[in-house]
């Protein structure tokens, strides 16, 4: 494991004793949900994250356009600058042609983040636990709640909670084949 490139979680569960896997792993979790919800991120949080970036950003553009405003009325009160009109008609086509960069410039922020957004929603969705059950997967559970990972953890008649995309229901082992 010492080789491996990707962070490596433990998971085990409900274990009275620390098997090995916990000393080498990134993370270590007392279940399998506590991983998922510990290393995938909250659709929420990074919905809250990317506007908060874009808030910032019309904020501190806002703040820059502002300024300039000041700066701009500033001069303009000045004595000398008693023919205002003609200083500004000269100055217009680069205001109006900053202006519209800005725009641009805004609108394309704007764009690639909501684009950003759509593509982590998008990863969210695959991997979220419910999107694996609506493929058609179910989740096997014994009479003491225990997630059932292979046919030799159960018994002809023993009890079984199933979970599926739409809800549970109950199940009796009736037969065993295999190992």
């Amino acid at each position: 494991m010492s080789a491996a490139r990707t962070p490596i979680v433990s998971a085990i569960g409900h274990e009275t004793d620390t098997p090995l896997l916990d000393y080498v792993a990134d993370l270590r979790a007392s279940t399998p949900t506590h991983a998922a919800s510990s290393i995938v991120p909250d659709h929420a949080d990074e919905v809250r994250g990317l506007l908060t970036v874009v808030r910032r950003g019309r904020g501190s553009l806002s703040k820059r356009i502002d300024q300039q405003r000041e700066r701009i009325h500033a001069l303009l009160t000045r004595p000398v600058m008693a023919n205002r009109s003609a200083i500004i008609n000269t100055h217009r086509a680069d205001i109006d042609q900053t202006a519209r960069r800005g725009n641009v410039a805004i609108t394309r922020l704007v764009d690639r983040e909501h684009d950003r957004l759509q593509g982590m929603a998008r990863h969210l969705r695959a991997v979220s636990p419910q999107q694996t059950l609506e493929r058609g997967y179910a989740v096997v559970r014994n009479g003491d709640g225990h997630v059932i990972r292979t046919a030799s953890e159960v018994a002809v008649k023993d009890s079984l909670t199933v979970l599926t995309a739409d809800g549970e229901f109950a199940a009796q082992v009736a037969a065993q084949s295999g190992s």
